[in-house]
């Protein structure tokens, strides 16, 4: 077992969840937003750390740091160090930061070694140098090594965080639980080789360009401002700076996160707690942007990202050099620009929706589950068992397009229904599923409107932002014509 399927974040998910099952109820839950050097805390007498006979009684903080490139072993323990003693020396200097806690449990990715001078004993020197001057009367250290013993012995954490902790191919690890005869390992990887090469080109038509040259979406891609509002003037923006206000970014980190009903429902408490301190955790979006604004193609390359890091995780071999090719591209453009790389990726399915209406029209299906299993593979004879399977099983990003193409007159009413139904079937058997939606405006009658749900705005580009947006084009589409030529000449 390791913590690198992780990110920051769903590491501080993760530890929250784990101290309400090693230490009992009692625990504030703080959300990923500034926390003051707390991801929870607790008040009074809990079960920890040696009940009946020695339990901690008054205010206790746990506080967790993440490293996420491990590096010696030396390396790695100065690392917790410095990060510890930053913590600490805030609660000394920093007056707001009260009241000060009785107790402190440090929590990280980084294996602390129990040798004599060893990371064990460099911590334990940090706590005891701040011991006085916070006024603490104890501290526990959960490094790597403690983590696990703690979650081998706790199935309900094991479980229910299996992907992030499941190293390299997690399909093919997790499938080998599986005793049904379709084996997702082969169906869903085939799938994936399939939606990578798909999505390969950009899809520009509603932005005016009615060519038939093939511009690659990975070169030609810009994430861009997003806001809980609409706003007709733009903000000052730098030409392609990512912020966790972008689109992209913002989806790729909220996809990080576990985002079953539990933990949804965890971080809706948590803002109720805290809603001047913290940016509440979301997994079901709805984007909204007029014709060319780029919505879709926000959906595309999100499920691109993921597509090309599930690839990724497999052994060379079993990956075809046009895919390879392909992944390196995106990998390549998330590098250069900065944009958060998946640690565990999510399986993405994107629904044009006009296609499912007419579908649907057509009798050809008649439900969303029906017609995903036809997007998977029409060679094997999935069931509904088996996706309702792999459902439960597996992190899901399903992203649903054009909304505002699906009208009022045609079956919009009977899409919208086949949507809340899979939704209601993904949460009984609890999926950890994130949703991605996309229209206009004025093409948007709030179907998807309730508490789980974040609206955002695309919001209009500087002048500066929109000609670096324009000369990414240029320079995608002359790559593009230059492509062509050569293949001409070649033939």
């Amino acid at each position: 077992m390791n913590f690198q399927g992780f990110s920051p974040d769903s590491f501080e998910q993760f530890i929250r969840a784990l101290a309400l099952k090693v230490i009992g109820p009692g625990f504030t839950i703080f959300g990923n937003g500034p926390d003051g050097g707390r991801e929870a805390t607790f008040e009074g007498e809990v079960n920890f750390p040696f009940p009946p006979e020695n339990t901690w009684e008054g205010y206790g903080v746990l506080q967790a740091k993440f490293k996420e490139k491990l590096e010696t072993t030396s390396k790695d323990q100065q690392w917790a160090k410095s990060q510890l003693e930053a913590e600490l020396n805030k609660w000394v200097v920093n007056e707001r930061r009260t009241p000060k806690p009785n107790y402190f449990i440090f929590c990280t990715n980084v294996i602390l070694s129990s040798a004599a001078n060893g990371g064990k004993d460099i911590i334990n020197q940090v706590f005891e140098d701040y011991k006085d001057q916070i006024g603490l009367k104890d501290f526990a250290i959960w490094d790597a090594n403690q983590l696990k013993s703690y979650v081998d012995g706790c199935a309900e954490i094991r479980q229910r965080f299996e992907c992030f902790f499941t190293p390299g191919d997690l399909l093919a690890a997790i499938a080998k639980k599986l005793t049904n005869a379709a084996n997702p390992d082969s169906v869903l990887t085939a799938y994936l080789s399939k939606e990578i090469l798909a999505d390969e080109d950009a899809k520009l038509s509603q932005a005016g360009d009615r060519s038939e040259d093939r511009i690659r979406l990975a070169n030609v891609f810009v994430d861009l401002p997003v806001a809980d509002q609409l706003n007709f003037e733009p903000e000052e923006q730098h030409p392609f700076k990512q912020t966790r206000s972008s689109s992209l970014q913002e989806l790729l980190h909220a996809s990080a996160y576990k985002l079953d009903p539990l933990a949804l429902e965890e971080y809706r408490q948590a803002s109720n707690n805290q809603k001047q301190r913290e940016k509440r955790v979301y997994g079901r979006f709805v984007f909204f942007g007029g014709p060319g604004s780029g919505k879709s193609t926000i959906g595309q390359f999100l499920a691109q990202i993921h597509r090309a890091a599930l690839l990724d995780r497999r052994e060379s071999r079993r990956v075809v050099p046009k895919d390879r090719n392909i992944i390196n591209e995106i990998k390549a453009r998330c590098e250069e620009e900065n944009v958060y790389w998946p640690s565990t990726p999510r399986y993405p399915f994107r629904v044009e929706l006009n296609a499912f209406a007419k579908a649907l029209a057509k009798k050809e299906v008649n439900t969303l589950s029906a017609y995903l299993r036809r997007q998977i593979s029409q060679d094997s004879q999935l069931s509904h068992e088996d996706l309702r399977e792999w459902l439960a099983l597996f992190p899901w990003l399903l992203i649903l397009d054009g909304l505002d193409e699906v009208p009022s007159s045609s079956n919009r009413s009977e899409v919208i229904a086949a949507i809340h139904n899979f939704l209601s079937e993904a949460r009984d058997v609890e999926a950890d599923l994130m949703i991605v939606a996309s229209s206009r405006p004025d093409g948007y009658a709030g179907e998807f409107d309730d508490d789980e749900v974040a609206h955002k705005y695309l919001q209009p580009l500087s002048k500066e932002r929109a000609l670096a947006c324009a000369q990414r084009y240029v320079n995608a589409k002359t790559a593009s014509k230059g492509d062509q030529r050569a293949k001409e000449a070649m033939a």
